[in-house]
């Protein structure tokens, strides 16, 4: 493969009166492409542990690790739009009903099939950020360090394990629903939830006959798109005349804080997947339905 890209830094020091700043931004991107695999036509990755999907693929001509999968284009909002969508008079998705998710039939067949997978999204970014500032005034001293990735997909097979397979997730109370329903809880709680056409959440169903949580697809890539503040610290130098009657040579005292906060519209743990590790599962959240090893960061 061939990686070519370049890094931008920039700093600004200066001080105003008693007050000396330091402030460091760098930019970088990297361009990623695939040139040789030997024989093989593509290599895949990713799998995912629950259903067994591959879902990344890596190719000749393309970026390492892509995520493969079927494109969607929303839900069927009733059982009549999914009965009329047909190729020469046979319906394309069979099996779908109101609240199941719509596949994209790429190459015109009439038919749902590993012919209609393409990319899905990448998880190298398109630029990668920070900003580094420090502050002093007479004894005390401040700094942060802030750093992000922007244009970044993540495949997250959390929302396809614990939303789509096992109604675990929060978002499943908006999931659609045709009509309303009605039911009577364990403690004798009497829930009514009206009917909810106006979502992307699949409808709630045992069997799942669509496959719409067995499907890689493009309902589960995700922008993880982030900025993250790493540090912040506050520190105190006591005075050297104070110090030296102490003995020592030097005392700071400082308190700090670490992944205090991250911005992002990623829905899960960590924006900055802590996988495998291995580069053709690069990008893909909760390959395992296992919890072990896995936190927030902030």
């Amino acid at each position: 493969m061939t990686n070519w890209g370049f890094e931008l830094q920039g700093a600004w020091r200066d001080n105003i009166g008693d007050l000396t700043y330091a402030i460091l931004p760098n930019f970088s991107f990297y361009r990623n492409k695939v040139t040789d695999i030997g024989n093989a036509s593509f290599l895949t990755g990713g799998l995912t542990e629950l259903y067994s999907n591959y879902v990344t693929r890596t190719a000749v001509g393309q970026p390492v690790a892509q995520f493969w999968g079927y494109q969607t284009d929303g839900l069927f909002k009733t059982d009549a739009e999914a009965a009329s969508y047909v190729k020469d008079g046979q319906r394309i998705q069979p099996n779908a009903e109101a609240g199941d998710i719509k596949y994209i039939d790429r190459n015109g067949d009439g038919l749902i099939d590993e012919e209609d997978k393409t990319y899905i999204g990448s998880s190298s970014p398109n630029v990668s950020v920070g900003l580094n500032i420090g502050l002093s005034y007479k004894g005390f001293s401040f700094a942060t360090l802030w750093q992000g990735d922007l244009g970044v997909d993540v495949y997250n097979n959390w929302k396809q394990t614990l939303l789509a397979g096992g109604n675990q997730l929060e978002d499943i109370k908006n999931a659609f629903r045709a009509e309303g329903v009605e039911f009577t809880t364990s403690g004798g709680e009497r829930i009514t939830l009206p009917a909810n056409t106006n979502t992307s959440i699949p409808r709630i169903t045992k069997e799942d006959p669509n496959g719409n949580s067995v499907n890689p697809s493009d309902y589960f890539v995700e922008d993880a798109s982030y900025i993250r503040c790493n540090v912040i610290s506050l520190g105190y130098t006591l005075p050297q005349r104070l110090v030296s009657k102490l003995r020592f040579e030097d005392i700071k005292i400082f308190v700090g804080v670490k992944n205090p906060f991250t911005i992002t519209s990623y829905s899960m743990f960590d924006p900055q997947v802590p996988n495998t590790g291995a580069t053709l599962d690069r990008g893909v959240d909760g390959q395992s339905v296992d919890f072990t090893g896995t936190y927030w960061s902030s």
